[in-house]
């Protein structure tokens, strides 16, 4: 336990990452190792040349990412859903039933 009362897996239990793919950063790894939820966003144009796609393949055969979805920001695009899928799963898994409502 720490002093705040959390244990350190807690607090990356609730913790999410995002990164851009053509930065490969070692936090990713870390954060993922710790229980929490990273994601890599890739430049959607950049998809078609296979630059991006290799990334992301290493990105998950690495363990650096859960997910690898495009850099749409708007709602209902693939990170809209992907964030608020692991938001719903850290509602279910912190037995908070009045967070799910806004899922």
């Amino acid at each position: 336990m720490t002093s705040t009362g959390l244990s350190g897996r807690g607090i990356f239990r609730s913790t999410g990452s995002f990164v851009s793919i053509s930065t490969d950063i070692p936090s990713m790894k870390m954060v993922r190792f710790e229980g929490g939820h990273s994601i890599a966003v890739f430049d959607p144009d950049q998809w078609k040349s296979g630059v991006a796609q290799e990334k992301a393949y290493k990105l998950i055969a690495e363990d650096r990412a859960h997910f690898v979805v495009p850099a749409d920001y708007t709602e209902r695009s693939q990170l809209d859903v992907t964030v608020k899928g692991i938001l719903g799963r850290i509602a279910r898994a912190s037995a908070a039933p009045e967070l799910m409502a806004h899922f």
